[in-house]
């Protein structure tokens, strides 16, 4: 096989994981991560890196189920009893609006900032999910991954650029610590919040499985070897920019005593700010109109991922009072609750906008905390799902990774219990 047929066949099989890298940086890393690295220098680095280290196995198992059997995880969920299906439904229920809201939130202030909209945020809001929705449903996966892959590469190589332009201007000695200065209930709170959506919710594996079953549906076959790459370097790359946001924020907020604005526009400016003092004024609106189209992916794909799996969700729980034989995919089915979850979805999250949101910062540290609560919840059902017989004996949890994914559950077991003892203490 040539070089370039390998290059081509390696690029086509890229897609969910990059997806997967889209949904992460859209407030996790562009909020809380620069957040980290302004009010605590590097003294969230080593939690960054634990998150992402104790996730992984949990996050993979979406990729690797899908490639493995060409279903996603909700089947795997469905044979491991009813019950699972309405645990993660509710887990779903109870983030999707939340999470929907926020990062539409930020890329409206992105929006107004850049271009100079002389409308509410409210307004801009809706004026971007309306964008994105018409986007999903005319195009649906295809025009969902193409997009996307352009747009973080280049928010990949604009962001570090950055870092490395920004270091040299690091104030080491105050923020050369890898742990913070104070341990107080606030901190906590915070690092909490920062490691439940980090690099993203745990329910995205099961995005990620759904994504990965749409893209062998368009025709490519995914080996898991395949699937596994795509995946890795997708995780790899929530990882890296994470980081790169942390040192940025470290750079040039934490030095200069600044903190974050608790308004969604106010936030923005001050992120294209960061970027503009580091690159210089010249840079401003490149990097604003970048910043906005990556948030923008983000919106997108997180208006496809609850909606694809609460359509998938709705097919499965309505068969499962038939027979296991009777039971089958109805793809059919499952784009008629796409099309209407979007619009749900959409309206839930604008509702919230409009009605109940009082504070930016806080509707996203709620989101992370619930993400946080559920994780060691959807570990199991993934650890679950890896080990049955319904998986190929290649393909199963085994060795390093079956004790990787036990340890994973255990920490994220051990922090959400104390999570919520610190949560009923205080």
């Amino acid at each position: 096989m040539s070089d370039t047929n390998y290059q081509t066949k390696f690029l086509d099989t890229l897609g969910p994981g990059i997806l997967f890298a889209a949904t992460s940086v859209g407030v996790s890393h562009l909020v809380q991560s620069t957040r980290a690295g302004a009010a605590f220098g590097l003294g969230m680095l080593l939690i960054i890196v634990f998150a992402h280290f104790i996730k992984y196995s949990a996050f993979r198992a979406g990729s690797d189920y899908a490639a493995a059997t060409g279903k996603s995880l909700l089947f795997a969920y469905r044979q491991q009893g009813s019950w699972s299906l309405y645990l993660f439904g509710l887990v779903t229920l109870s983030s999707m609006f939340i999470v929907m809201a926020a990062v539409m939130l930020v890329c409206a202030g992105l929006l107004r900032v850049v271009f100079d909209i002389n409308l509410s945020l409210s307004a801009v809001a809706t004026i971007v999910v309306a964008i994105a929705a018409a986007l999903l449903i005319r195009g649906q996966y295809q025009w969902l991954e193409k997009v996307t892959k352009i747009l973080i590469a280049l928010l990949t190589v604009i962001t570090v650029i950055t870092t490395i332009v920004a270091l040299p201007k690091m104030q080491w000695q105050g923020v050369a610590s890898f742990v913070p200065e104070a341990w107080d209930i606030k901190t906590i709170l915070f690092a909490v919040a920062l490691a439940g959506w980090m690099p993203t919710a745990l329910d995205t594996s099961v995005w990620q499985s759904v994504w990965t079953v749409e893209k062998i549906r368009g025709g490519l076959k995914v080996t898991p070897k395949q699937s596994r790459l795509d995946f890795n370097i997708g995780y790899v790359l929530t990882a890296v920019l994470a980081l790169c946001f942390m040192f940025i924020g470290a750079s040039i907020m934490h030095g200069a005593n600044m903190t974050f604005s608790s308004s969604a526009t106010g936030f923005a400016a001050q992120f294209i700010d960061i970027y503009a003092t580091t690159l210089g004024e010249w840079s401003r609106p490149v990097i604003g109109v970048t910043a906005f189209a990556v948030i923008l992916s983000t919106v997108i794909t997180v208006l496809d991922g609850f909606p694809r799996v609460a359509a998938k969700w709705v097919v499965i729980v309505s068969q499962l009072k038939l027979p296991a034989r009777e039971q089958t995919e109805d793809v059919a089915s499952e784009q008629k609750w796409y099309i209407r979850m979007i619009v749900v979805q959409a309206v839930g999250a604008l509702c919230i906008i409009f009605f109940w949101l009082s504070s930016f910062k806080m509707l996203i540290d709620l989101a992370a905390t619930v993400s946080f609560i559920s994780a060691p919840i959807l570990a199991v059902l993934n650890h679950r799902a890896m080990t049955s017989q319904l998986v190929p004996a290649e393909n199963q949890l085994s060795g390093r990774d079956w004790c990787l994914s036990v340890f994973s559950i255990f920490c994220l077991s051990l922090f959400s219990l104390g999570y919520i003892f610190l949560w009923a203490s205080y």
